[in-house]
């Protein structure tokens, strides 16, 4: 935890009513963590005081689809047992304040732990029957997008168009766009590219009357989707290079890193070799330094089938060992759907594979992006 305490770093956001009851709490919650600075039997003018520090400290952060500046995950990452034991405190007093708090944190769910994010969505929404429409809607939209990250793609595509509806009803457009997008990506995933470029267009006709720069430089790279399932792989990398662009202008580092990505696979598709390795890097540098951890296995993956298909069957083998020492820690997500299809074109039958996969298996993921960034 930063020596700083939370109390001594104020958002300005926060009201200054909030900071005065607060400001007093510096010294008491340094020493405390998680749920000791919780009471359980009664909301007190502390406690809730606390909740909404986080909540406006979780706000700041950007990474709720409703944010327009540059994502900050760094300033939530330090601060996750106190997140959790503010969310926790609001799902027995503040239950509207607990939807807040878990919305507000919708993309650091993505990056850092979808499996814990579908498991406090899943809590506020059991616990929500009395909460404000529109924080029903975004709170389906942020399961749905955890249970996709975490592998549920069934699942999650079910909570969108729930979402939809609701968004629908309410008259929300940016919540319509946002979730036509997302629905696009499972009609992409389904195979069912018609509906995913209309659905596409239709967020993209609604970003033009209520601009969304996040939507658009993200709608764009899904749009990329499209034409490489349709077989235009170069249209698709200018349209994943116009994306990358965009994500890095407004700050959206988590859909950067995803588009570089995608840069590298369609580069190499290609016969782009020099291009394909250095994003594929680059993606491997922005996942680790916003703390993706599926994003860095599928990074290092794609490097691991580069090395291969180049013949550099010992650091291909050494890149696959560190992803299996990382899936032996716990599920990683989506990732696991994809896996066999990725391991057919990274393992080789040859020793040199097998020593590299050795040595490999001791790597934690750190060590891992060491060595794939600095050994080309």
């Amino acid at each position: 935890m930063p020596t700083s305490t939370p109390c001594s770093r104020w958002p300005r956001r926060a009201s200054s009513a909030v900071r005065g009851i607060a400001s007093g709490c510096s010294r008491r919650f340094a020493s405390t963590r998680s749920r000791n600075w919780m009471p359980r039997t009664r909301p007190t003018r502390f406690a809730v005081a606390t909740t909404e520090y986080f909540l406006a400290l979780g706000e700041t952060a950007n990474l709720s689809a409703e944010s327009d500046g540059p994502e900050r995950p760094e300033v939530v990452r330090p601060e996750q047992d106190e997140f959790r034991a503010a969310i926790d405190w609001a799902l027995d007093h503040d239950p509207e304040l607990a939807f807040r708090l878990v919305i507000a944190l919708e993309q650091f769910w993505v990056m850092n732990d979808a499996f814990e994010g579908v498991r406090w969505l899943r809590a506020v929404l059991e616990n929500g029957s009395r909460v404000p429409q529109v924080l029903r809607a975004r709170a389906l939209r942020t399961h749905g997008e955890s249970a996709w990250i975490s592998g549920d793609f069934e699942g999650g595509t079910l909570l969108m168009e729930e979402a939809l509806t609701e968004f629908r009803q309410l008259g929300e457009e940016q919540g319509v766009a946002v979730v036509l997008h997302r629905l696009a990506v499972s009609a992409i995933v389904g195979k069912d590219l018609a509906r995913a470029r209309q659905l596409l267009d239709e967020c993209l006709a609604l970003c033009e009357s209520s601009p969304r720069s996040k939507l658009v430089a993200d709608a764009i790279g899904k749009l990329g989707w499209v034409e490489r399932e349709e077989g235009n792989p170069e249209r698709a990398l200018e349209l994943f290079e116009e994306s990358t662009a965009r994500c890095e202008e407004v700050g959206f580092t988590w859909m950067q890193a995803n588009t570089v990505l995608d840069v590298a696979d369609v580069a190499d598709e290609l016969g782009r070799t020099g291009l394909a390795r250095e994003r594929a890097g680059e993606a491997v540098r922005l996942c680790r330094e916003i703390g993706d951890r599926q994003g860095t296995v599928y990074a290092l993956a794609l490097l691991a089938r580069l090395a291969s298909a180049a013949g550099r069957a010992e650091r291909a083998g050494r890149l696959w060992g560190a992803i299996e020492a990382e899936e032996a820690l716990g599920p990683v997500g989506h990732w696991e759907r994809q896996r066999e299809e990725i391991a057919s074109s990274v393992v080789l039958p040859s020793p040199e594979f097998e020593s590299g996969r050795s040595t490999g298996l001791s790597l934690s993921l750190d060590d891992a992006v060491e060595y794939a960034l600095g050994d080309e």
